[in-house]
């Protein structure tokens, strides 16, 4: 989608409240979507994430899947 909202690493370590090396380790080994933007410059989409979390949270035991509230996207700034 060409509206998307990217985020940084940084942004998703804190959006899932993880280091940013656990963050990157799990994008090495392709957990996590990338968008480069050129050489050094990389983002993740925001869809890209909500569905990540939308799927680890489907996959818990229904008792617990009602204490997490539907992810929403941010609106682009």
């Amino acid at each position: 989608m060409a509206d998307d909202v990217l985020l940084s690493y940084t942004d998703l370590a804190r959006r899932w409240n993880l280091h940013i090396e656990v963050v990157k380790r799990k994008i090495r080994a392709s957990e996590i979507p990338i968008i480069r933007l050129n050489r050094k410059l990389v983002r993740v989409r925001l869809s890209d994430i909500v569905a990540i979390e939308e799927a680890a949270i489907s996959n818990l035991p229904k008792s617990f899947q009602s204490q997490f509230p539907k992810p929403v996207e941010e609106a682009s700034a």
